[in-house]
């Protein structure tokens, strides 16, 4: 069997970016366990009303990443990923909605602090957390640990946000 065929480990990342001049941008990037693109989605910007805010008050944020642009992210990949990070704590709600696989935030050690215990908190292997669902923990080290050769885990969110800018400045030139 040809190996595109065959199932690649990959890990997700998931993003999202604003500007206040073109809205919110959600990018995903999936990368094998050397810490390579497998594949890259982002959003068209969405630029929600005013309206919209006021109707979806303190919710607002959390409706706008998981309800409008991670979905439409996840289901334009096209290799699964054995976890999902990201430096959202609103993407962390998408496990307890049915999604099958772990989720994670990429927490430093002064944001684990703040947000929680130790209990839900896997280490990565260079620096940080990843904040999990509890009981997931296990499966999580588990993962983790097929992908050493990836060393900075929150790298990857640096890298969609820097593509997301680069598509913006792109836009922005050729509407001007």
């Amino acid at each position: 069997m040809p190996q595109s065929h065959l199932a690649v480990p990959a890990v997700g990342f998931l993003t999202v970016a604003q500007s206040d001049s073109l809205g919110w941008t959600g990018g995903y990037l999936l990368l094998n366990s050397q810490g390579r693109p497998l594949e890259f989605h982002c959003t068209l910007p969405v630029r929600p009303s005013r309206a919209h805010e006021i109707l979806y008050g303190r919710t607002f944020r959390s409706h706008l990443i998981q309800d409008v642009l991670a979905p439409p992210l996840l289901r334009q990949g096209k290799t699964p990923p054995l976890l999902l990070c990201t430096d959202l704590e609103e993407l962390l709600g998408f496990e307890g909605a049915g999604i099958e696989i772990p989720v994670g935030q990429i927490l430093d050690g002064s944001s684990l602090q703040a947000t929680c215990d130790q209990a839900c908190a896997v280490p990565l292997p260079s620096a940080g957390f990843l904040r999990v669902f509890p009981g997931r923990e296990d499966q999580v080290r588990s993962i983790i640990d097929q992908f050493r050769d990836l060393v900075d885990w929150s790298e990857p969110l640096m890298r969609i946000r820097e593509a997301i800018r680069e598509a913006q400045s792109h836009a922005v030139l050729r509407a001007a």
